[in-house]
């Protein structure tokens, strides 16, 4: 399954399958035939319908709780997608939204690098490991200043104007860092 989604609010638990798979496309504008998992709840939040398409037709599981009750989301109606983990919590009767939980981070960068990682042709003119180090130490240069929303071309021509030396001490060259409080002041002039 490539996603998890509950429905926050209420849902008429008297509804069958047809009637839970209507709300999908027609009040979250999701598509309801993708590789998802969909979670309902009722008032009661003892009880919970899921629906998920399998190729050949939907599955509709059904789980009531014969004793405690769901932490289940009641804001609004909406479709709220949820991480595995969340899922977890939230079929335990814990809270999904766990407020002391380390929440988990995505770096945008392993994306970004892969293309250039896997390419042969960006290793063609990478005729030895220290061409091929030289080229991925400019090539992060360059994602960690777009990460950081500096302008590629001014932070390469920084750090050629403020060329970082063996003499420099560690605070000097976390000044030339992307996320450093310097750079950020004057991205905008970049």
């Amino acid at each position: 399954m490539e996603n998890v989604y509950i429905r926050t609010g209420y849902t008429d638990m008297r509804k069958q399958l047809d009637g839970l798979v209507d709300i999908i496309p027609y009040s979250f504008n999701l598509d309801p035939y993708s590789n998802s998992l969909f979670l309902f709840c009722g008032r009661r939040a003892d009880r919970i319908k899921a629906v998920h398409y399998e190729g050949d037709g939907f599955c509709l599981l059904y789980k009531r709780y014969e004793s405690g009750r769901l932490k289940w989301p009641r804001t609004g109606e909406e479709a709220k997608q949820i991480s595995a983990q969340q899922l977890r919590w939230l079929l335990e009767g814990l809270d999904p939204e766990q407020p002391k939980a380390v929440q988990q981070w995505h770096p945008k960068w392993p994306n970004a690098i892969r293309p250039f990682a896997v390419g042969r042709k960006n290793w063609l003119f990478s005729d030895s490991v220290e061409g091929a180090n030289a080229s991925a130490v400019v090539y992060t240069m360059v994602e960690m200043a777009k990460a950081h929303d500096l302008n590629v071309y001014g932070y390469l021509k920084f750090l050629l104007d403020h060329r970082p030396t063996k003499e420099m001490t560690d605070n000097q060259l976390a000044e030339l860092a992307p996320w450093s409080e310097k750079l950020q002041s004057i991205k905008n002039r970049m």
